[in-house]
C-alpha cells in the first residue's frame, strides 16, 4: 500500500466543498419562506454566518438540509419540557 493517496482517493476523502445560501437562496432551494428562515436563525435552530467584510447573512447549505431533515440542533429550552408533539 502507497503512503501517499491516489488522486481519486484523495478526492473521496477530500471533504465536500461548502455551498453558501443567502436567506433569499435558502427559501427558494427549501420551499419555505425567508421569515421562517430567519425565525429559525434567531431561534438558533438554523446557524448563519455573516463573512467578514459583508452584511448578507450566509447559510450552509449542509446546515439547512439538516435542519430540513429534523437532524439540526434543538435548542435546550425545547428539551424535556413535556411540550412534544403540541
Amino acid at each position: 500500500m502507497s503512503p501517499h493517496p491516489t488522486p481519486a482517493e484523495a478526492a473521496r476523502r477530500k471533504p465536500a466543498a461548502r455551498r453558501w445560501l443567502t436567506v433569499p437562496q435558502a427559501a427558494e432551494y427549501s420551499g419555505f419562506a425567508a421569515r421562517t428562515h430567519r425565525k429559525k436563525i434567531a431561534e438558533g435552530d438554523l446557524p448563519a454566518y455573516i463573512p467578514r467584510g459583508s452584511r448578507v447573512l450566509r447559510i450552509d447549505q449542509r446546515d439547512l438540509d439538516d435542519m430540513m431533515t429534523g437532524q439540526g440542533r434543538v435548542p435546550s429550552a425545547h428539551l424535556g419540557n413535556g411540550q412534544a408533539g403540541r
